[in-house]
């Protein structure tokens, strides 16, 4: 997101990172302090507004309808269309290109520590986020029974948005490796604009195709900046940097 912003923090001499107009490897995409104590008020809010049927829920019940009336899941192309676009949220999609990235930086640096990266924060989103939808069970906009909890027959878990809470963690986590390994200034401008962009991407699609309620995209942003701190914060940690050095193939 935006907010995420370059830092002066000094670069690392082994990443390549040259590029002063882009963050550090240490900052870039790692939310900050206040950003994360918003970001998890603004779930908690949310979630008490949803369960109580508060003002919130209730603009999610005007929206929804109006946005589905414009038609876009009825028209063949437009709902390939939709489909793709949801994709920027997609979490096989971006562990796709993630894993082709990890792959060029364990062929150029010889290094596993990305692959663990992007396997902890996919780890951290099943751990945090999918039992919690499975929980709550909210149905879906295009529910035509309307919006209600604990839908049976794999109807609900709509409250968070997993593909916005994706398209906010693992495209951060894979700007972040890029910006941390990658020499090429193009690449790194090509995978930040990316991850600054997929979550817009992702929200307007679910929400014109009927995937999700506007509360349930908010929250699932908000997770995705949670989660994405206590990612950082992990590998940022004397064990976490011991067991990066101990992926490097060069030690020893």
């Amino acid at each position: 997101m935006s907010s995420f912003a370059p830092s002066d923090l000094p670069t690392s001499a082994t990443t390549g990172n040259v590029d002063g107009a882009w963050a550090s490897p240490y900052a870039a995409f790692r939310p900050r302090s206040w950003q994360v104590a918003v970001a998890a008020a603004v779930f908690v809010w949310l979630l008490v507004d949803v369960l109580l049927s508060g003002p919130l829920r209730g603009l999610d019940r005007q929206i929804a309808p109006a946005l589905l009336d414009l038609g876009m899941r009825e028209h063949s192309s437009l709902r390939h269309l939709g489909f793709a676009l949801s994709q920027a949220g997609g979490r096989g999609t971006n562990l796709i290109w993630i894993a082709v990235l990890c792959a060029v930086v364990l062929y150029r640096h010889r290094t596993f520590a990305p692959f663990v990266k992007a396997l902890s924060a996919t780890g951290v989103m099943f751990v945090a986020v999918y039992p919690f939808k499975e929980w709550l069970s909210r149905s879906y906009p295009a529910d035509p029974r309307g919006d209600y909890f604990h839908a049976a027959g794999g109807l609900g878990g709509a409250f968070p948005s997993g593909h916005q809470a994706n398209a906010t963690l693992l495209a951060s986590v894979g700007a972040w490796i890029a910006f941390e390994h990658i020499r090429a200034v193009w690449v790194r401008r090509v995978i930040g604009a990316y991850a600054l962009a997929a979550p817009f991407v992702s929200a307007i699609a679910v929400l014109l195709m009927g995937y999700h309620w506007l509360t349930d995209v908010v929250a699932g942003t908000c997770a995705g900046v949670v989660l994405l701190a206590f990612i950082r914060w992990v590998w940022a940690t004397p064990v976490g940097l011991r067991v990066e050095a101990a992926l490097s193939l060069h030690r020893g």
